[in-house]
């Protein structure tokens, strides 16, 4: 089931890489100015998910070696997405 569990996990963290470089790929030169602002907040989104997603497999991973894992990390995430939200707003 861990494996499983975290195979999802990183298929969603390369997803969001394949997304990043393929907003990257796609530029900004020539973009209008909602344009832009729409690339940066799909920007902002994906750097949210890729966080999120690697603290939830960080954790995963801690769970099953039975090691200690802080949920600050997680809450440092959450805040980060949040925070961001907030600004957008």
């Amino acid at each position: 089931m861990e494996r499983r569990f975290r195979w999802n996990l990183r298929q969603v963290l390369a997803t969001v890489a394949e997304t990043e470089r393929a907003l990257a790929e796609s530029g900004g030169r020539g973009r209008k100015a909602p344009e832009r602002e729409t690339a940066t907040f799909i920007a902002t989104r994906l750097e949210a998910l890729r966080a999120f997603f690697a603290a939830v497999d960080a954790g995963v991973a801690a769970f099953t070696q039975g090691r200690s894992f802080a949920p600050e990390t997680v809450k440092n995430v959450l805040h980060m997405v949040s925070t961001r939200t907030v600004e957008r707003s």
